[in-house]
């Protein structure tokens, strides 16, 4: 892990999963030398890993008792914050159910059960639902009835033109409860490109879960560990939370790695499959087939994204938005991740069409070029607008 802060190696070490001997003597290691713990305590808000962070160096010496403190109030809050989340979901469930709507849960707490065997370790902030395409209306209306309100839409309504909308631009639909503040983003797509997953769009392999006697309907494992390659590197995985799922998701015994990386390259995304297991082997010892970590190393598109990943992981300026250099990197490793004129063809349009300032407008025929003219000084203004929160947010502190 060169390169790594000793703050940041520590935490890897913390996240490491299972808890066995491989832990334990990685934290003794990572903790030997000197530490900045009011850094290492940053590092662990800032990845939302702080329920692992926190277990791993509770009862350790050398930790400061405030820090410590600190840390395992912030995960007992996190705990908390889980079990409601996992009353919500089981809540949500039974609505979608009794309505005859088609209804997957995907991360969150079936994650949190499949990778860890426990719902307060896995810190979460949303509930991921999928639905059918066809389905969201009436999934809309289902959950503005039961308290929620859209982000889209007029007066928290979800409308045709906010789903046209969601349908043209993303994959999801979010939505927060008026009284709890729970959010729920409902997807209709897992990826937002045809060419990324695409046996997954029309039809998705599913699996139970157990909560005891609650069964949760979520993902197949395999459709799993392809999904959380795409959405880890989405966000050049810059947290290392997502990373953390990925790994501890492998060694929960759910299959074996080689057989995993297949099921992924069948699903058309080899190249994240490679990043995913090259990242999870280096930050946390994985078991990486050699054979699948010299094919990484010969992809020259594998080992940008490689690259651009642990500048993400390393890459902290004190708030906890992403910086533009870290945007940019966002989009540019989108163009890496299929080797397909058309998928290439089809990202360039969308990251310049893809305006979130300019998302409403509807230039008349022949005069798109306006909307085109206008994209470069919109980048400006949102680049110059997120510079400025940050800061602002510095200062205030």
């Amino acid at each position: 892990m060169s390169g790594f802060s000793p703050e940041f190696r520590l935490l890897a070490a913390c996240c490491r999963w299972p808890e066995d001997e491989a832990r334990a003597a990685a934290i003794t290691a990572a903790a030997a030398g000197p530490l900045d713990w009011q850094q290492f305590e940053r590092l662990a808000l800032r990845h939302r890993v702080v329920p692992l962070a926190a277990r791993g160096i509770r009862g350790r010496d050398g930790v400061p008792a405030e820090v410590a403190a600190r840390l395992a109030a912030r995960a007992s809050a996190e705990a908390v914050q889980g079990l409601a989340l996992t009353a919500e979901t089981l809540r949500l469930q039974g609505l979608f159910n009794a309505a005859g709507l088609p209804l997957t849960v995907a991360k969150g707490v079936p994650l949190a059960l499949l990778a860890y065997g426990n719902v307060g370790l896995k810190t979460s902030r949303d509930i991921d639902l999928l639905t059918e395409r066809a389905c969201m209306l009436p999934a809309a209306r289902l959950l503005e009835a039961n308290g929620y309100r859209s982000l889209v839409g007029d007066e928290g309504i979800l409308t045709e033109a906010g789903l046209e909308h969601a349908l043209a631009f993303e994959k999801d639909v979010s939505f927060v409860h008026r009284q709890n503040g729970h959010i729920v983003e409902l997807h209709f797509a897992l990826a937002r490109v045809a060419q990324l997953l695409p046996s997954l769009a029309d039809h998705i392999p599913t699996q139970e879960v157990r909560l005891g006697a609650r069964p949760i309907r979520t993902l197949e494992s395999g459709a799993y560990y392809a999904y959380l390659c795409l959405h880890g590197i989405r966000h050049t995985w810059g947290r290392l939370k997502w990373l953390t799922d990925v790994n501890a998701l492998l060694r929960s015994g759910v299959g074996d790695v080689a057989a995993l990386h297949a099921r992924a390259t069948a699903e058309g995304i080899p190249r994240l499959s490679l990043v995913a297991l090259s990242l999870a082997h280096e930050v946390f010892g994985l078991e990486v087939p050699p054979v699948l970590l010299a094919e990484a190393r010969r992809s020259l598109p594998v080992r940008i994204m490689v690259a651009s990943a642990r500048r993400s992981l390393r890459e902290w300026d004190g708030s906890d938005q992403w910086s533009e250099r870290s945007m940019i990197r966002q989009r540019l490793n989108q163009l890496l991740y299929l080797e397909d004129a058309a998928y290439v063809r089809s990202m360039l349009r969308m990251i310049w069409a893809d305006d979130p300032d300019l998302r409403g407008l509807h230039p008349p025929a022949g005069r798109a070029l306006g909307y085109h003219l206008l994209r470069v000084p919109s980048w400006i203004w949102r680049m110059s607008r997120r510079a400025l929160s940050r800061k602002l947010g510095r200062r205030g502190k």
